[in-house]
């Protein structure tokens, strides 16, 4: 996410939540866990082509900009407010402070 967040396409290893965060071939690239010379080749690709790298990195910002971005976290904290209040796990006060 931070690397993204700064324009950076990735290179990780595709497993656990890796998949989630990098779009293969899109925002970053993949590579099977543990495979030196794969990952080694996803990094000189994008050495070598500049080019690929900066639509990887734009495409790679704008997904944090929207999944991450200040708009979208604060809608995603008061929806998981609203729902925590009507479930009765807290509590909102008369000045809008939420208790519990």
């Amino acid at each position: 996410i931070e690397a993204g967040a700064f324009g950076a396409p990735c290179v990780a290893a595709d497993s656990g939540g890796t998949p989630e965060l990098i779009r293969h071939d899109i925002t970053g690239l993949l590579a099977p866990p543990e495979d030196v010379e794969v990952t080694a080749a996803h990094l000189t690709a994008l050495l070598e082509m500049p080019d690929r790298a900066a639509l990887m990195g734009h495409a790679a910002r704008q997904w944090v900009v929207e999944e991450f971005g200040l708009e979208t976290m604060g809608r995603r904290s008061e929806l998981a407010v609203r729902q925590a209040v009507e479930r009765g796990r807290v509590e909102v006060d008369e000045e809008g402070r939420v208790r519990g």
